[in-house]
């Protein structure tokens, strides 16, 4: 193997994980045994393995090189992704500053119709004050919302939506 192809096949595996953000666990063969090296290109970096190690991923014995079962990676995986995972309660919306989920102040919310499906619920934190959004499916609206008062709005109009022209239509007037 060249050099030209051990270097695109690590540039792969790091774009890989750039691009996903989280670990996918469906990635990880489960009949299979993975170097350090191999689950570093399947997820990101070596000082990510190390970190999962330290963690509480298990390694199949502690002779040089360290292999961890495909099945125990994985769900070790699933538990590393789920780990934070809060889920919102009715009447609740995810506060990114107190990064929890919470209620809104008043109770009061803005209801803001994005699609004939689905649509933005908008209201401000109870604790900070901070401007919190959800994006609801309108067929569980109720379920979403709980005991808030939601006022209707429709949504903000799109650039191509509108009638008078764009800023910068000039241009083609020139050539």
């Amino acid at each position: 193997m060249d050099i030209s192809t051990r270097l695109s096949e690590s540039q792969q595996g790091s774009q890989m994980s750039k691009r996903h953000g989280k670990p996918n666990p469906n990635r990880v063969k489960i009949n299979r045994n993975y170097s350090l090296k191999e689950i570093a290109r399947l997820f990101g970096s070596l000082a990510t393995v190390r970190r999962w190690l330290k963690a509480g991923l298990r390694t199949i014995d502690s002779a040089r090189p360290l292999l961890v079962r495909g099945m125990e990676l994985k769900q070790f995986v699933r538990r590393w992704r789920s780990r934070n995972r809060q889920r919102c309660g009715p009447g609740q919306m995810y506060c990114l500053k107190c990064r929890a989920p919470r209620r809104p102040s008043n109770g009061e919310v803005e209801l803001i119709q994005e699609t004939e499906n689905c649509g933005r619920v908008r209201g401000a934190c109870s604790t900070c004050g901070t401007s919190m959004s959800r994006i609801v499916s309108l067929r569980s609206l109720d379920a979403a919302l709980g005991a808030l008062a939601a006022t209707a709005t429709s949504a903000e109009q799109r650039l191509s939506d509108r009638g008078f022209p764009g800023l910068n239509d000039y241009i083609e007037e020139v050539k």
